[in-house]
């Protein structure tokens, strides 16, 4: 996010967060939804998507659970996969938190 701001102010950066933060919650409760449908596909397909735009804004935790289940997806191994979406519901929320508290100055 620095180089970001470096590059194309503050504004820039708030604006690709707010786009996160849409996308990403959208994501994340259509996969519960998917999930609680028996849409596995739809599951898939929203975790490959939040692994890469989690991943390139820098937000790990939310890219490394949603990388794990996609990953188990792709041999059909269900097993866990409500688990790490309540992770990933858990690890996007504390996202959000942190995201959203004002950095106390020096």
């Amino acid at each position: 996010m620095g180089q970001l701001r470096d590059i194309g102010g503050q504004e820039l950066v708030d604006s690709i967060m707010e786009e996160f933060e849409t996308e990403a919650n959208e994501l994340v409760n259509g996969s519960l939804s998917a999930y609680d449908l028996g849409d596995i596909p739809t599951v898939k397909s929203n975790l490959h998507t939040l692994k890469g735009s989690a991943g390139t804004i820098g937000v790990a935790r939310v890219a490394d659970i949603a990388r794990t289940a996609e990953n188990k997806l792709k041999v059909s191994d269900t097993s866990g996969l409500l688990d790490a979406l309540k992770a990933l519901k858990q690890a996007f929320d504390e996202f959000l938190t942190l995201w959203k508290t004002p950095a106390k100055p020096a």
